[in-house]
This record gives structure tokens, sequence and C-alpha cells, in this order.
């Protein structure tokens, strides 16, 4: 039976409190005053701590809904009290959560005032909220709280698909338990021994069509976010601190991630994974991290504007193709390559690789695994920081429709590694497979036959084409040869030979043009 507060300002004292014991069911000690608080408030429902006690209590009427030391009871009964919906406010204060907290009905906003309102536990072995779990629902709100589970038994198992308990928030769907429009924000979730929030689904490409933003992610045990067999969420915003716990991935899944902030995050499988078709992964900050950054699945996934500081492991990881474009990578690690490509159908674009220090027994500071079809490596600025150590661009095995083109690669003992000679690698500075230039001659009247010197500039001296033109055009026979004028084993200077029929007139100019070209 619900009583009605006696005035706004929740003041009703001892005696009103110890007359209402039998219908409460609860044991208040003779001092239990709850304060005066005005709460006014558009909430449906507002929950509050007096002492020991949770209380939660109508928004409008003020008429007590439920009063226990069972926190996590009372603020299930403020849920379950809204059977069409409505917004509950729990008040700052540290709230006990015994068992797990569920969410039945649709329309609910859960939403705290900040850091101030924590869950916490004791010692229980569930998930602090779940979401569906048996009934479908639809436009849940869970915003401006604290999760802190510090307390929370450690699962015998982690991971969502192995085990739903130790999470903070968990979303539950089957295939006939729907749960549609969810927004979790500015949600502090810590120590966490699984997963901090995390989405079950057991029927594949479940449509959620959810975001999770602004959030707090501190020492997950597990995965920071996990979105399973479901799609159709933005991910943005977000801050996770790794701390010194391993876990498989930050961010597994979303078909958006962006803006989140990656700091101390060691991982296996990836700061971010993304495993949805046309997933986009933009702008995002990794500091201090080890193990792989990105890793995509699918040959529609963009890979854009991120940024990586001292990442340990390989930053990048294109499985499945995709676009990895714009994106800037400083000091990363040398044991791992910085962009691996596992795929066909992979683009590498614009990228700023900065003094990595990559070594020769990894591959290359951008890494093809195999001999895939498609892989495009176009107009990125890859620095190393030894010049004789180490690869910048490394095909374990090529084809000819790879192509590197137009990218600018400072240091690397051997720059690009083209074991078969089938990669099309054209434009680029620090790697030049073309030049040409103009040199001339002066006749003197009597002189038929000239030899002209030129350095050609060349990344090798295995030069496929050399071609040479003269103007004015006039009878001539022309000859070259490839010359090591230093003595150090590489021929690098191109020597042309003109012979005349008739001799060039005293004075007369000519010019000769000249190109050389490593063909592949």
């Amino acid at each position: 039976m619900l009583k009605t507060l006696t005035s706004l300002g929740v003041g009703f004292g001892a005696g009103y409190l110890l007359s209402q014991i039998p219908r409460l069911s609860i044991s208040l000690p003779e001092y239990h005053v709850i304060r005066k608080e005005s709460y006014v408030s558009p909430a449906s429902v507002i929950v509050f701590k007096e002492g020991d006690y949770a209380v939660a209590i109508d928004g409008k009427t003020k008429e007590i809904i439920e009063m226990s030391k069972d926190h996590g009871k009372v603020i299930q009964k403020a849920i379950d009290y809204l059977m069409n919906g409505g917004r509950i406010i729990i008040k700052k204060g540290n709230y006990n959560i015994k068992s797990a907290i569920y969410i039945r009905n649709s329309n609910i906003t859960l939403s705290g005032e900040g850091a101030g309102t924590v869950l916490s536990t004791t010692g229980m072995d569930e998930t602090f909220i779940i979401i569906g779990y048996d009934t479908s629902v639809e436009n849940i709100i869970i915003r401006n709280l604290q999760i802190d589970g510090t307390n929370l038994t450690e699962p015998s198992t982690k991971g969502i698909e192995n085990n739903i308990n130790g999470c903070g928030i968990l979303i539950y769907t089957t295939d006939t338990v729907k749960v549609k429009k969810v927004l979790i924000e500015g949600v502090y979730v810590k120590n966490i021994p699984n997963e901090a929030i995390a989405s079950y689904c057991s029927v594949y490409q479940q449509e959620i069509h959810g975001i999770i933003r602004n959030c707090f992610i501190k020492n997950p045990g597990h995965r920071a976010i996990h979105l399973h067999n479901d799609h159709s969420w933005i991910i943005i915003g977000n801050v996770i601190l790794g701390g010194d716990n391993e876990f498989e991935s930050g961010i597994r899944h979303g078909e958006i991630i962006a803006y989140n902030y990656f700091y101390n995050c060691k991982v296996s499988v990836g700061c971010i994974l993304g495993s949805k078709p046309c997933a986009v992964i933009c702008c995002n900050h990794f500091q201090k991290c080890e193990g792989i950054g990105i890793r995509t699945w699918n040959e529609g996934d963009l890979v854009l504007g991120n940024v990586f500081i001292d990442h340990k492991g390989i930053n990048v990881r294109l499985v499945g193709g995709g676009i990895c474009a714009l994106n800037s990578f400083y000091y990363p690690g040398g044991d791992s390559p910085v962009i691996e490509v596992a795929f066909s159908n992979s683009y590498i674009i614009g990228n700023r690789i900065y003094k990595s220090s990559t070594v020769e027994s990894v591959g290359g500071v951008i890494n093809i695994k195999d001999a895939y079809d498609n892989v495009y490596i176009l107009y990125n600025l890859v620095q190393h920081y030894y010049n004789d150590q180490g690869y910048l661009v490394y095909f374990v095995n090529s084809k000819p429709t790879n192509v590197v083109v137009g990218n600018i690669l400072v240091g690397g003992r051997v720059k690009i590694h083209d074991p078969s000679g089938n990669v099309v690698i054209k434009h680029n500075i620090g790697y030049q497979t073309e030049n040409h230039g103009i040199a001339t001659i002066t006749g003197d009247g009597t002189t038929t036959t000239f030899t002209v010197d030129v350095e050609h500039g060349l990344v090798t001296d295995d030069i496929s084409k050399i071609c040479v033109t003269i103007t004015p055009s006039k009878p001539c026979d022309v000859s070259y040869d490839l010359v090591d004028k230093d003595s150090d084993g590489f021929k690098e200077t191109l020597r042309i030979t003109l012979t005349f029929g008739t001799a060039p007139a005293d004075g007369e100019v000519i010019y000769v043009s000249w190109c050389a070209e490593v063909v592949s």
C-alpha cells in the first residue's frame, strides 16, 4: 500500500515511519528520520538514500513506492512501478546492489546525478543492470551514474558468450526477446571483472539501434564494450583506461566507432575490433597501448583519421580488406608491423608513419602477409628511425595487381621488398623507379661522337627501360650503358654515346632527352 508523504519536502518523522512498519515490512530504529529536502523534479520516480535505507517515491504524488536496506530491490521496484515507462532519478549516494537489476519495461530512463550516484556491491556475483533478458523492450536510457565493480565476484569464465555474470551493463536478447533503441551515456564503469558494457544476442545480426557515448571505463577485466552478434551501434566519445588488466578487445563490433580515447590498454585482439560490414572507425586516439590497435573484418570497413602514439604491436590490421586512410602513427614499437594487410582489396592511403622502429625480422612497417590481390599503397609518408634496418613496405608474395605509388619513403635498409618483381612501383620519393632529364652537347664542326654521363637516380641499377631522343632531330646512332664510376658496386651513372653521320656545326647545341625506368 502506498502512503503519501506529508509534504513535498518528504518531511515525515520517526513516529509516522514506525506507524507504517507493518505495511512497509521494514524495521527502523526509533531515531530514524528522513531528511527534509525538496525534490522538485520532472522525474516519474525519485530514488534517494536515507541512512542505510534507499527510498523510492512517486515524483508527482510523493507516495512511497519502496523503502529498504536492499538498495537494488528499491531501484528494481522503481523500474517495475513504471509499467508504461518514465524517468527515474537516482540521487547522489552509494547504493549497495545485492542482485541484478532488470529493465523489463519500455521507455525507461534511469538517470543518476553524475559520479556521485554510485552502484556498488559487497560481493554480488551477478551483473549490475540487465536490459531485456526475458522481455522485449525499447527506448531505454541509462545515464549519469557510476558503476563500481571493485567487490564484484570474479566470474569463472569471461566474455558474455561464455558467462553473463560480472558485467556492468548488459543488453540481453534472443530470437524472441528484442531490444531496440538503447542509449548509454555519461556512465562511469570501473573495475568490472568481466565486460563493462555488453550486448549479447543468440541470433546473428540482431538490430539494436543503440548509442554508447561519453562513458568512462576503467580497468575492465575483459572487454570494455562488447556487442555480440548484433549491429546498428554508434560508439562515440568514450574514454577507456586499460590499466594493468589484459582484455581481449576494448570495443568489439559496432558500425560507427569514433572519437574514443584509449590509454594503456593491453589487448590480444584489438583495442577496436570492427566486425560489422562497412564499419567506420574514425578519429580515435590511442596512447601507450599494446597489442592490435584496430582490426577490421570486412572489405567495406573504413579506418580513418585515427592517432596512435607509442603503440606497441600492430597498430592497424586489415582482415577482409578495407580502407586505412589519413591516420597518424607516432613512434610505433619495433616488434610488429605498423599496418598489416591480411586480405585482398585493401587500400592504404595518405597515412603518416613517423619514426617507426620496426625490425627486419617482422617484415615491413607496412606488411602484406601473403599473395593478396588489389593491395594499393598510395601517397603515404613512411619514416623509419634507422637507415640500415628493416623494410618500409614488405610483400611476402606479390602480384601484378599490387600497387605502390606516390609515397614518401625515408630510411630503411631496403625500402620496398618485392620478391617476385610483380608490384607496380611508381613515383615514390625515396624509392625512385623512374627518372628523366635533359643534357646538352655543343658541336665543333668536326666531332661526330659524343659521350654524355648522367646520374639516373634510381633505386636500383637493374633498369628495364631506357630511352634517348635528340633535338633537333638528325641522323644519329644512340647507345648507352650503366657505369659504376665511384667503384662502390652500384652503377649509378647512365652513359649515353651519340654517333652522328655528319658532325654538328660549330656552336650548334644538341639537346639530349633521356628517361630511365625500372619496370616491374
